[in-house]
């Protein structure tokens, strides 16, 4: 089947994708690390929900999706599986081995209802092509996969958990806009401890060099993620951001700012068995 997977992805991809080069079956991309093993038969009599997500960023994500964890409900989430359809690659890869599909060429996809696959990357205007963004997209859904995009970046998600994002504006189209708008915020914030103080009253702050690492994300950044007044608002304001780009509707890659983790967080809040 593995040999059938890939021949069939060679016929969606070559033609749209001269960057990857593949030549031959044993070029396909290799997932850069192993994500986790887990024994499927134990999985079958176990039946608890398993998320398994791709996720683009090395910290921010893995760590964000993981803390939606209950008793309910069980996440693994890899970092560093790269964007578009690399991402794809890796979780199709991925499912292949584990033998988790089902049918023969396009008809083949995602089985086990128990088991849900995610693919989490961002749009990255100037790093992958609007084709390559489209392609990603489409693949990951025929193939049953959820995904998750943002665009321009998951910190346009970040960000509506504070403020709403204005779509009309130009500027708010570029991750440089929420880096800065974030890095405001947090200056900003009354009663700081002396932790977090230390770290914004140093002249250099900024929040994607001073909070994308995996501690201060976990003891800055998450807690205020975590509460649900501020994940309402970020729900709401990303269905806000999408029900705008739906009138007149447009390619995918031309809906910025958007982002699509509201559904994977409703479908993480509603299994898991945590308030929306």
């Amino acid at each position: 089947m593995m040999q059938i997977l890939h021949v069939n992805i060679l016929q969606e991809s070559t033609e749209v994708y001269p960057h990857l080069e593949i030549h031959n079956l044993n070029l396909l991309p290799k997932m850069p690390k192993q994500p986790w093993e887990f024994d499927l038969a134990k999985r079958e009599a176990d039946a608890k929900p398993l998320f398994i997500i791709f996720c683009e960023d090395e910290v921010s994500e893995p760590l964000y999706f993981e803390s939606f964890r209950t008793e309910n409900i069980k996440i693994n989430a890899i970092g560093g599986q790269k964007q578009g359809m690399q991402n794809v690659f890796n979780a199709l890869e991925y499912c292949e081995k584990k033998g988790l599909l089902e049918g023969q060429g396009d008809e083949e996809k995602l089985i086990k209802s128990h088991i849900n696959i995610w693919c989490a990357f961002d749009r990255d205007k100037g790093a992958i092509s609007p084709v390559d963004f489209e392609e990603a997209i489409r693949t990951a859904e025929r193939r049953g996969f959820g995904v998750a995009w943002s665009n321009d970046n998951f910190e346009l998600w970040i960000l509506l958990h504070f403020e709403g994002v204005d779509p009309n504006l130009p500027k708010n189209k570029d991750r440089k806009t929420y880096y800065k708008r974030l890095t405001e915020f947090f200056k900003n914030l009354p009663e700081q401890n002396e932790f977090l103080s230390q770290k914004t009253l140093n002249p250099k702050f900024d929040y994607k060099n001073s909070f994308k690492s995996k501690n201060n994300f976990i003891q800055f950044v998450l807690p205020f993620l975590k509460e649900q007044k501020h994940r309402d608002l970020a729900l709401q304001r990303a269905k806000t951001l999408e029900a705008y780009h739906a009138t007149p509707n447009k390619p995918n890659h031309q809906k910025s700012p958007c982002t699509m983790v509201h559904y994977l967080v409703e479908k993480l809040l509603e299994i898991g068995g945590k308030e929306i």
